[in-house]
């Protein structure tokens, strides 16, 4: 879960730590991958659309964050397409075309 950004609109200080972290990799071809690869652009389009709300409701500039999201949602469309989710994928061509629709400067 992203909460990285959350605590960054909360902080009155940020500091920054130059010491290694632990950190690991799921390889693309392991079956952690595999059992999880259509939840991923689910959640990510869910947090996004979370990190959108929250910026936008304090009045701060959310462009860099637009198309991070259509990314997001055309994975997850293609993802719902090839599993079958009809459900899903109605919800992310919906708004995909949304934005196609309303999109700045348009």
């Amino acid at each position: 879960m992203e909460v990285a950004w959350q605590l960054s609109l909360v902080a009155n200080k940020i500091s920054y730590q130059n010491e290694l972290d632990y950190t690991y990799r799921i390889g693309r071809n392991s079956s952690i991958m595999n059992s999880r690869s259509y939840s991923l652009p689910y959640d990510q389009v869910s947090i996004i659309e979370e990190q959108i709300a929250l910026m936008a409701a304090c009045g701060l500039d959310t462009t860099y964050l637009h198309s991070r999201y259509q990314s997001h949602l055309e994975q997850l469309a293609k993802a719902a397409q090839a599993n079958g989710d009809y459900l899903v994928y109605e919800q992310a061509t919906f708004k995909l075309n949304m934005l196609q629709k309303y999109k700045k400067g348009k």
